[in-house]
């Protein structure tokens, strides 16, 4: 089973993101900043390429251990 990003998590956009989002999805490694609710699917994520935090829902995260 995924792992659901949480506060305090280092990610980076799954493969399935890359193909679905294209041009859209984030590149690189972010830090998740905050989550909008513990049952919503939407996180805020620091992306450090691009200096800015974004919202973007965890179905396009993978958690790096």
């Amino acid at each position: 089973m995924k792992v659901k990003a949480r506060v305090g998590d280092l990610v980076r956009p799954s493969v399935s993101a890359h193909q679905n989002l294209r041009e859209h999805c984030p590149v690189g490694f972010g830090c998740v900043t905050k989550l909008v609710s513990e049952t919503a699917d939407t996180v805020y994520v620091f992306w450090y390429n691009e200096g800015r935090t974004k919202p973007i829902s965890r179905r396009w995260l993978e958690v790096l251990q």
